[in-house]
């Protein structure tokens, strides 16, 4: 009976330490997630009247093209 409690000790140990590396690991930003997060300035919203929020995450000043005259 000892014999097999050694391996489901050892096997749940690291179990638990696979667990706690996944959780202690700090998350990157997702652009685009709608979540502002670390070092993005927007997400999909979040800048000016005359800003663009860009693929990455930053706000950029919007000009409109010019009309043909």
């Amino acid at each position: 009976m000892k014999q097999k409690i050694i391996p489901i000790a050892a096997i749940f140990l690291v179990f638990i330490l696979f667990l706690s590396a996944c959780s202690s690991k700090e998350s990157k930003s997702v652009c685009g997630n709608k979540i502002m997060e670390a070092g993005e300035q927007c997400d999909a919203s979040g800048c000016t009247a005359n800003q663009i929020c860009t693929e990455k995450c930053k706000c950029e000043t919007f000009s409109p093209p010019s009309l043909p005259e």
